[in-house]
């Protein structure tokens, strides 16, 4: 039996409900209270023909329902009328709601964000068992169908409603649909009268299909996708599948051929017997027409073998498609016309290895999830093309649709715009867990073996089409067992060209990539030195929540130099936050615990994008877009430079250089000068290394010079001699100096030149070991592993303080002995008469291994406010962060180095500086030189305690996952972060500077438990020094 069998597969419903009139019996037996019933009345899934605007089909013959319906919702259904879905009944006082929209959204109900946990059941779910208290909603349009569709069989396309959706013509039900995120299509020819008539939708909240939609996302209802009607002929293309063979490549990946597999199956709905004729068009038109005759109401499998010789294929790099259709003709006229893009591309895996043409790819990718700031799950087209964009700017070149599939407009981008694409079904069970036992994973259980099946159906048979598609995953953290064992076999049965995964399948029989999640450079060493019998794939990694994505220049170093690494899918696309405001009107972002009473809630655990809900880059972008270019220039170590290509498909033909020099010594008026740039013109070939050489130059004293690589999204930097840290001479001249120091603690309280004073009131210059957490810090147990850092930060109790003049010099030494660290730290503040101040910090061994900073910190008046600085930069970057980053000198002002992360934390950091310069609208300011190593700075209009929650007083995030949660303020300090937003910042009347020898790195690994790597930690188990000056001008 040819494996193109959609058209006579047998529903996985009981049909016997619809064309039912609006009654629905007993209540117990309703569908959406039923697990075995997962669909009713639902046309068999297929290729979406047409598009919600007309595309790729006749537009005359397309009708879109997106815009405003009738609404009545209620928190429960124990209201609810049969009378409501009926012709009769007048809604016109009802409300008014957009489709599509999210009910919460829009006042209905409560927005909800739980990870693991089933919302409506965070604790202990017992499937299939739902609610008693179970909103629903009821939509209603009249629609009135143009008079040329009359002898047509018009569908209603549903693109994704939330959860157990009903459907209803003049008050007759049609169909029901539980799989949210999935086209639902129903035949609604046989319900329509001529001129008006009643669509209506009864939506419940919840479903038994919500066990499989545990997704970590927002927990949101309603039509979330477009709807629309079309019309096809009596006789019309049904469906369509366009396989590509490709028995010969040529060596470079670029060229194939061989031949299509065209299946389409033509369907007579009309009552007599028909012939009409089939013809291809496009790059397929020179196959002969194909006449075909059809018995009345049956339907005819029309298979084609048509070669190809020499044709472009398909890559994420080489993104050519090509033209084709497919037409049907009565009586010499052509009565339908399906247009669509394809191409050739081949995907094998070979050993270990995934090949795209040929080449074993590497997988730069992310996840995604619907996500709007304004509109929750309602993603417009022009934000999908946008956001494609944006990851094709950044070298993205895979996206995994987490963790169901996405609308069929979303894959045509792919195609075009060249994106590697892993389609994923809509089930996640996160739930349940992973165990086999009984009660266990719902992958092990047959109750639900109909939902997991028709999910997988309903992916496939809509998607089959799309050349971007290059493997498919049956699903995400839902543990596996005998239902996926089908689902594999399904697969596999009908598509013999893409490999499928299953990430909870370990290594098992039915994943054929390893595809696990969130491993560290150290284990991804380990299976690189592995004899492994599949791909690896990461499913997700580098865990992207808040200021996060650390080290992973080090993950990366690893997979470029493994054959059996193929990179993966960061985690992930966009914070979830939901734009909000308080009661005086500023604008934040919401996430779990901001809606309702104590709801289930997992907290900012959904905001853990590379882009904040604004779409606007974090910082951490361009340091993915670094390590992810494809065109890398390093030292070779022998005085010469290697250019790698890691295309796998394009050649390079340029690369440009400049030579740049920067003045060692700090002036006003330094600025960095190229003094030698080119274009240079090189045939560097798909996945290859040549060796290149900088025009020889030389190098005056006085400067630093580096040599700046560019290409196509790609740019490297590295100096050219030791650049080591030059000395800071002395300033001679005498000026007027208030210098005051308070005995008790040890602070300076005053530092005042010619009458500018440079410290803000009260808060003088002071020794600092403490950062504001960020999520990772959190996810790892450290603010109560450092909290001994920030009390002996907060406390500045000096065991001595000596102050007196040495060599016309006032010097004056701060002893502070940490005794519960077991370590002292020493400070020494030396004046000179000029005004310069120079800083000494040194600390002994701690017994505490690790610490967030060592450094000091004061603040300013807020008036300077103008940054200058010769270090890394422009953005926010970290010591485990700081690749991308180059060195240069850079102007900005203290707002712009802040960073609203969701929930604020720490932000703004700066690394590998030679001086800071910091002054006010007059000229006036202060220049902190490093002194015998680079240093690492904050300047901020706020304070570290503003970004630090624990100092706020909103409550904790908490979770509510059991009834009566009792909130145990102190088992929760230091360990869970608390409901703090952008809103709660706001800047101060001064900036706070902070100078540190090191702040330990963000890390990035993933945000519940893994720490910042060893070598990025400030390691307090061995001394630390930071040395300083600070000259005023």
């Amino acid at each position: 039996m040819n494996r193109f069998r959609f058209a006579i597969a047998a529903l996985l419903s009981l049909c016997v409900f619809a064309g039912r009139a609006a009654n629905d019996g007993d209540r117990k037996s309703m569908p959406h209270l039923t697990v075995e019933t997962v669909e009713i009345g639902k046309v068999s899934p297929r290729t979406q023909l047409a598009g919600a605007q007309g595309e790729r089909y006749q537009p005359e013959f397309v009708m879109s329902l997106n815009g405003k319906w009738d609404f009545w919702w209620s928190e429960s259904d124990a209201s609810y009328k049969e009378e409501f879905v009926a012709p009769g009944y007048n809604s016109s006082s009802w409300d008014k709601i957009d489709v599509p929209a999210n009910w919460e959204l829009n006042g209905y109900g409560t927005a909800i964000y739980t990870n693991h946990g089933y919302e409506f059941k965070p604790s202990n779910p017992q499937p299939p068992i739902l609610p008693e208290k179970n909103a629903v909603g009821v939509y209603r349009k009249v629609i009135d169908i143009p008079a040329n569709w009359d002898g047509r069989e018009v569908y209603l396309n549903i693109g994704g409603a939330k959860s157990g959706c009903y459907v209803y013509v003049n008050g007759i039900l049609v169909g029901y649909n539980e799989d949210s995120k999935n086209t639902a299509e129903y035949n609604l020819t046989p319900y329509l009268h001529k001129g008006e008539n009643l669509v209506a939708l009864k939506i419940y909240r919840w479903s038994t299909g919500s066990y499989l939609e545990c997704q970590d996302f927002w927990r949101l209802s309603g039509i979330e996708r477009d709807v629309y009607v079309f019309a096809q002929p009596k006789v019309h293309l049904f469906d369509y599948r366009i396989t590509p063979i490709v028995e010969h490549l040529a060596e470079d990946g670029l060229i194939g051929s061989g031949y299509f597999e065209l299946d389409a199956v033509v369907k007579n709905n009309s009552k007599s017997n028909a012939t009409v004729e089939l013809s291809l068009g496009g790059a397929l038109s020179g196959v002969e027409k194909r006449s075909v005759s059809i018995a009345a109401g049956e339907e005819s499998l029309q298979s084609f073998k048509i070669p190809f010789e020499g044709w472009n294929l398909w890559s994420a790099e080489t993104p050519v498609l090509y033209d084709g259709s497919i037409a049907l003709s009565q009586g010499g006229n052509v009565s339908e016309k399906v247009e669509f893009k394809f191409a050739p591309r081949k995907v094998e895996i070979i050993g270990n290895q995934l090949l795209v043409n040929g080449k074993a790819i590497k997988i730069k990718g992310v996840n995604i999830h619907e996500h709007n700031q304004y509109t929750g799950h309602v993603i417009s087209r022009g934000q999908m093309e946008s956001d494609i964009k944006l990851m094709k700017a950044h070298n993205f070149n895979a996206i995994r649709c987490s963790h169901y599939p996405q609308p069929a407009y979303f894959y045509e981008l792919c195609d075009e715009y060249g994106i590697y694409v892993c389609d994923e079904a809509n089930i996640e069970s996160h739930g349940m867990y992973y165990n086999l036992r009984k009660g266990g994973t719902l992958g092990n259980d047959l109750r639900f073996y109909n939902g997991h099946m028709a999910r997988v159906k309903n992916m496939y048979w809509r998607n089959k089409n799309y050349t971007s598609i290059i493997y498919w995953s049956m699903g995400n953290e839902a543990g596996n067992g005998y239902n996926f064992y089908q689902t594999f076999l399904y697969l596999k049965d009908l598509d013999k060209v893409r490999p499928v995964q299953h990430e909870r399948a370990i290594l098992e029989w039915n994943t054929e990539i390893y595809c696990p999640q969130y491993p560290s450079a150290f284990k991804l060493a380990e299976w690189a030195a592995q004899e492994t019998d599949r791909p690896y794939i990461l499913s997700e990694y580098a865990h992207a929540m808040g200021n996060s994505t650390g080290n992973f220049k080090d993950l990366w170093d690893v997979i470029y130099a493994a054959d059996n690494l193929q990179g993966g899918f960061i985690w992930d696309w966009v914070d979830q936050g939901i734009l909000q405001k308080t009661k005086d009107g500023k604008e934040f972002w919401a996430y779990g615990g901001d809606f309702g009473v104590n709801a289930p809630s997992d907290g900012n655990f959904l905001c853990n994008g590379v882009i904040g809900p604004d779409r606007v880059p974090h910082p951490a972008m361009n340091e993915i877009k670094h390590i992810y270019q494809n065109l890398w220039i390093e030292p070779d170590g022998n005085g010469a430079y290697r250019a790698i290509n890691r295309n796998y498909f394009t050649g390079v033909d340029h690369y440009n250089y400049e030579i740049v020099s920067v003045p060692e010594k700090y002036s006003k008026g330094a600025r960095s000068k190229v003094i030698l740039q080119g274009k240079v013109s090189v045939d560097i070939p798909a996945d290859d290394t040549i060796t290149i050489k900088l025009p020889e130059f030389k190098m005056q004293q006085g400067y630093d010079y580096y040599v700046n690589f560019s290409g196509e999204q790609s740019w490297n930097q590295y100096p050219l001699g030791d650049n080591a840290v030059p000395q800071v001479a002395s300033v001679s001249k005498k000026v007027k100096v208030e210098f005051e120091v308070d005995a008790e603690s040890g602070l300076i309280g005053k530092y005042a030149v010619n009458g500018v004073d440079y410290l803000s009131g009260d808060f003088g210059i002071r020794p600092n070991y403490w950062r504001a957490p960020n999520d990772n810090d959190y996810g790892n147990g450290a603010p109560a592993r450092w909290q001994a850092w920030k009390v002996y930060g907060k406390e500045n109790k000096p065991a001595e303080v000596t102050d007196k003049m040495v060599d016309g010099n006032r010097v004056v030494k701060v002893v502070y002995n940490l005794e519960d660290l077991g370590c002292s730290n020493v400070v020494t503040y030396t004046l000179e008469p000029s005004g310069a101040l120079t800083v000494e910090a040194q600390m002994s061994e701690a017994s505490l291994k690790e610490a967030p900073r060592y450094g000091l910190r004061w603040r300013m008046p807020q008036e300077f406010s103008n940054v200058r600085f010769y270090g890394r930069g422009p953005w926010e970057n970290y010591c485990d962060r700081k690749d991308g980053a180059m060195f240069d000198i850079y102007s900005c002002n203290v707002a712009d180095m802040y960073v609203p992360y969701v929930r604020p934390q720490e932000n703004g950091h700066r690394v590998d500086v030679r001086w800071l310069e910091i002054k006010n609208a007059k000229g006036k300011g202060l220049v902190i030189f490093a002194m015998e190593n680079p240093f690492e700075f904050n300047a901020l209009h706020n304070s570290i305690e503003d970004f630090d929650c624990e100092e706020s007083d909103a409550p904790y995030q908490w979770n509510n996952f059991v009834e009566n949660d009792p909130h145990d303020v102190g088992r929760a300090r230091n360990v869970m972060k608390k409901q703090t937003h952008v809103s709660d910042i706001s800047p101060r009347n001064f900036t706070e500077i902070c100078i540190d020898s090191r702040m330990t790195g963000v890390g990035g690994d993933n945000s519940w438990g893994a720490e910042t790597y060893e070598k990025y930690k400030v390691l307090t188990s061995q001394p630390q020094r930071l040395c300083f000056k600070i000259i005023p001008f």
